[in-house]
């Protein structure tokens, strides 16, 4: 009851000021999907404020070019969403069924990573 408040009276003092940052829930999914993509494109693998910018900054693009125009359309659309679904499933199924693409004869049959490592891919073993 401190944050919810009760029906037909104002809201608390901390839930007032708390709901001055529900901007943020737009943007925190985004942080979730988008963090360890980040960190992969990131040169450095230590996280500091530059990185947090840069995933900040990537959430807030992505709200902006992607989630936001989506839902849009599909708003526009209401009638209709059930078909993506389908489409998407015919569609993923679709491609599924396309041949793989040749490949080359000339590549290795395994790849030195190093001493003690092993490709388990292949039925290859580590030298002891």
């Amino acid at each position: 009851l401190g944050l919810a408040g009760l029906p037909g009276m104002e809201l608390p003092y901390l839930a007032s000021w708390a709901s001055r940052f529900d901007f943020v829930e737009n943007y925190s999914y985004a942080i979730y999907l988008a963090q360890f993509l980040c960190y992969n494109f990131w040169p450095d693998k230590e996280a500091g404020p530059l990185f947090l910018l840069f995933l900040v900054a990537t959430a807030v693009c992505a709200v902006h070019v992607i989630h936001k125009p989506a839902v849009k359309i599909l708003q526009k659309h209401i009638g209709r969403v059930w078909l993506l679904p389908l489409v998407l499933s015919l569609l993923l199924g679709g491609l599924s069924l396309l041949p793989d693409p040749p490949t080359s004869g000339n590549q290795p049959a395994h790849v030195n990573l190093g001493n003690g490592m092993v490709d388990v891919r292949l039925p290859l073993r580590a030298p002891c």
